[in-house]
């Protein structure tokens, strides 16, 4: 299981402003400037969000998002050795669970189908996930 974070989300450089205009109404921070990561900011979770992290889950999929600007939206299959390693590069705590950490790694990925999401268009990507949400859905 899954227990969600309903925390603020980190955003830099040209995410700032790119959410900014996804989601107009989003409580997001001024940003500062001339940090070791450029520019950062940070969003504030939804209501909803925060009000149900008490709501562990099974995960479905492991989506690794990579903006690149001018493409077309891809969405690929990750393979299980590929996913395992970017958890681990994602893990800030990995290396101080040791063991814990491996099994769980391993564990959610053999459980959650993974994928690649290159995209430009934020709109389009979601609208892809979406569309798998509703394939899963209709199983």
């Amino acid at each position: 299981m899954i227990n969600p974070l309903g925390r603020p989300i980190s955003l830099k450089n040209r995410s700032i402003d790119v959410l900014r205009q996804f989601a107009p109404n989003a409580m997001i921070t001024d940003p500062i400037h001339d940090t070791a990561k450029g520019s950062v900011a940070h969003m504030k979770p939804t209501t909803d969000s925060v009000a149900r992290t008490d709501e562990p889950v099974l995960p479905r999929w492991i989506i690794f998002p990579c903006y690149t600007a001018d493409s077309a939206t891809q969405l690929e299959p990750l393979g299980k050795a590929d996913t395992f390693m970017r958890l681990i590069d994602n893990a800030f705590n990995y290396s101080i669970l040791r063991e814990r950490g491996f099994e769980t790694i391993a564990a959610t990925m053999n459980r959650a189908d993974s994928f690649t999401a290159r995209y430009s268009d934020l709109e389009d990507v979601i609208r892809r996930i979406d569309g798998m949400l509703d394939d899963a859905r209709a199983e």
